[in-house]
């Protein structure tokens, strides 16, 4: 009866003292489910897509990032509607759709992908597209180049470096407001 007791106890204190390890060595764990075909360490390229509904500018549908995270993307990557809440990016010229704030963390090769409404560009061509990101701190604008304009599914794509407020304006009034010839973006509003 005692002997049977004592094993239990051994048992007991050997799972004990397995879990304490196993907790304690975290990543070789992660490691070893890497090596043998688990998920935990591994990074996988998902998408992250922000619905944008707002009247006051319904040129934008949608916003969505996409990159190489390790876990679930919607634990990564925050995307915010900012528009009449950063002054700043609001009041852009030419601005087209919503100015949004995007944030990330431990994403590798960050896109974002716009999605506007041809409807509403009212006679805008999409070859006019520039987006801008914030630059607050400095009180300007960069210039973010555009991978791959897409007339086919309504989508303006660019890869990003760093998180910020991002916004799409029309670039025959956003260069105009610098008094740089915009005659090659010229067109007709309807």
């Amino acid at each position: 009866m005692k002997k049977k007791n004592l094993s239990k106890s051994v048992l007991i204190v050997f799972v004990l003292l397995m879990a304490g390890a196993m907790s304690a060595c975290a990543p070789v764990w992660d490691q070893m489910q890497l090596n043998f075909g688990g998920s935990s360490a591994q990074n996988v390229r998902q998408q992250y897509t922000q619905m944008i509904q707002d009247q006051r500018k319904p040129l934008l549908v949608s916003v969505t990032m996409s990159g190489e995270c390790d876990g679930n993307i919607e634990d990564y990557v925050s995307i915010e509607n900012v528009y009449m809440k950063d002054h700043f990016s609001s009041d852009a010229a030419g601005l087209v759709g919503v100015p949004v704030r995007v944030s990330f963390h431990d994403v590798k090769d960050p896109e974002l992908a716009f999605v506007y409404d041809p409807d509403k560009l009212h006679g805008m061509p999409e070859k006019n597209f520039v987006l801008l990101r914030a630059n607050e701190k400095q009180q300007l604008y960069e210039t973010v180049r555009l991978d791959r304009p897409d007339d086919n599914t309504y989508t303006v794509t660019a890869s990003i470096r760093e998180e910020g407020v991002y916004t799409l304006v029309d670039a025959y009034e956003w260069y105009a407001v610098f008094n740089q010839d915009v005659s090659e973006f010229e067109y007709e509003k309807e």
